[in-house]
């Protein structure tokens, strides 16, 4: 251990216990004389070993917990922010579908608005819920390699027009 010697001899402390968790060192325990002048004995040291073990292994878990509970929080921001780009690429696909068709304008949303509300009445979990309204934004997806001018044609479709739609 690389421990500064000057500081540790400014402490004047008569022991000098390393608090080590696995080959790490954590802190250290000084301890000074003891008030009845007495010298430590062999069974003072092992008490102490004892407690600095146990002094190291609640400082390192509590070291673990807080790096432990930093990277949930990083986790989460990532989760949070990839669930965001996910939503607005499903809304954009959904922009794109409803753009296709001039008459339905705002159909998906309307149609992810309705089956949540069904989904939510039915008492569906709440990521059930949010599933069922992404798939009420991509229920017309099929749009998207659609003629733009059969899909908003006023008279009856064509044969060819019919299988473009259907296939």
């Amino acid at each position: 251990y690389s421990v500064n010697r000057e500081a540790i001899k400014g402490t004047h402390a008569a022991i000098l216990m390393p608090l080590v968790v696995r080959e790490e060192l954590i802190g250290m325990i000084f301890l000074g004389e003891k008030f009845s002048k007495q010298k430590y004995t062999s069974e003072d040291f092992e008490i102490l070993y004892v407690m600095a073990h146990q002094i190291a292994v609640s400082l390192y878990n509590h070291s673990l917990l807080k790096r432990l509970a930093n990277k949930v929080n990083e986790n989460r921001a990532l989760y949070d922010d990839l669930r965001l780009v996910y939503n607005n690429t499903i809304s954009a696909f959904a922009a794109a579908i409803d753009s296709k068709d001039a008459y339905m304008k705002n159909h998906s949303r309307r149609v992810a608005i309705y089956s949540m509300a069904i989904a939510e009445e039915m008492g569906w979990s709440k990521e059930d819920t949010e599933g069922i309204y992404n798939g009420g934004l991509l229920h017309d997806i099929g749009k998207l390699i659609i003629d733009k001018t059969i899909i908003n044609k006023d008279r009856r479709l064509t044969d060819e027009e019919f299988n473009e739609m259907y296939r």
